[in-house]
């Protein structure tokens, strides 16, 4: 399965652990795969040193490390489905990386539901989803 995290779950799995953790551990236990964009990481990369004033080299660090575990994608267009250009990003790089769905805590996103047939999920509905894969396969 291959998911797109959106920044907003990366953010909080870097900075606080919890269940954005346990999801991006699962990404590199290789039990889904991640997809992303470049645009997103920089992104990730700007927000960590910017916003929550992380030194700019542990910022770096971070993106560095996602996008060896990640397929980074460059959208070849990028919709204009919800009023964020970076909430349209993440929309463009689960077209163009061929997502299954995409995770995140953004509320415009959520409203959406779906976009080219691809499931808009929280992370716990991701986890959800997860543990129900681990029963089917256990039984």
């Amino acid at each position: 399965m291959r998911v797109v995290l959106d920044t907003n779950v990366l953010i909080s799995a870097v900075l606080f652990g919890g269940l954005p953790g346990e999801l991006l551990r699962g990404a590199l236990r290789g039990e889904f795969e991640v997809v992303t964009s470049a645009r997103l990481m920089r992104e990730l990369e700007d927000v960590l040193a910017g916003r929550f004033a992380l030194p700019p080299e542990v910022a770096q660090a971070a993106r560095s490390e996602y996008e060896l575990l990640a397929l980074v994608v460059r959208p070849r267009r990028v919709l204009r489905v919800v009023r964020d250009p970076d909430d349209n990003e993440v929309l463009g790089a689960a077209a163009s990386g061929k997502a299954d769905l995409v995770v995140t805590g953004d509320r415009d996103l959520l409203a959406l539901g779906s976009h080219g047939g691809r499931p808009i999920i929280t992370p716990r509905q991701f986890q959800e989803l997860l543990d129900a894969r681990e029963r089917e396969r256990e039984d």
